[in-house]
C-alpha cells in the first residue's frame, strides 16, 4: 500500500555516531540533494507512498511552548492525514490518557485518569474492529466487569467508570 514518512530538520542528516553526513541519508526519499535544506515545508511521491519534509526543527519548536506555531498545527495534521482513521475515538474529559494495542484478536485499551475526580461513562470506539466477542473492563480497585452492550460496524462500548486506572480487553475472535 505505501505509507508516509515524516521528517524534520536534519532527519537522517547525522550518522549513528552523530558525525554530521555530506548529505542526507534519505535523500532521495524526501527529495533533498546534497546539503541544502529547504526552507518550506514540502511533500515526495516516493514508490507507492510519500514524504513530507519539514525543515524546522519541531522538538524545539515544542521545548520552547510554541504548540500552537502553525508547523506544530501542519506537522499535527501530516500525522492524521498519514494515520487514516484514527485507531481509537473516546469521549472522555480532558485528563484522560488512553492508549491501545492490538495483538491477534485482542485489542486491550488502557484508560489512566490524571483528574481528581473519578470518570464516569467513557465512550470508547475502535473504527478498525467491525465485531467483538466479548469485552471486559479490568481495574485494580474493583471486580472484572462484563460489557453486554456494543454497537457493531465501527465497534463502540461505554467504559462505567474510570477511578484512577482501567483496562478495556476486547476480544476480537472467539477463544476456544
Amino acid at each position: 500500500k505505501g505509507g508516509t514518512l515524516i521528517a524534520d530538520h536534519w532527519t537522517s542528516r547525522y550518522n549513528e555516531r552523530y558525525l554530521k553526513r555530506d548529505g542526507f541519508a534519505l535523500g532521495d526519499v524526501l527529495n533533498i540533494v546534497g546539503e541544502a535544506v529547504p526552507e518550506q515545508k514540502h511533500e515526495h511521491p516516493f514508490g507507492r507512498g510519500r514524504s513530507v519534509y519539514f525543515p524546522q526543527p519541531l522538538a524545539d519548536l515544542l521545548e520552547a511552548g510554541a504548540a500552537d506555531s502553525p508547523h506544530i498545527e501542519d506537522f499535527i495534521g501530516e500525522i492524521r492525514r498519514a494515520e487514516g482513521t484514527p485507531p481509537i475515538r473516546v469521549e472522555a474529559p480532558e485528563g484522560l490518557l488512553v492508549n491501545a494495542m492490538q495483538k491477534r484478536g485482542l485489542v486491550v485499551v488502557h484508560l489512566l485518569n490524571f483528574g481528581n475526580d473519578a470518570v464516569q461513562e467513557v465512550g470508547v470506539c475502535l473504527p478498525g474492529v467491525s465485531k467483538a466477542h466479548r469485552i471486559r473492563i479490568m481495574a485494580p480497585d474493583r471486580e472484572p466487569v462484563e460489557i453486554s452492550e456494543w454497537t457493531v460496524g465501527e465497534l463502540s462500548f461505554t467504559v462505567p467508570e474510570v477511578d484512577v486506572y482501567a483496562v478495556a480487553a476486547v476480544e476480537t475472535t472467539s477463544r476456544g
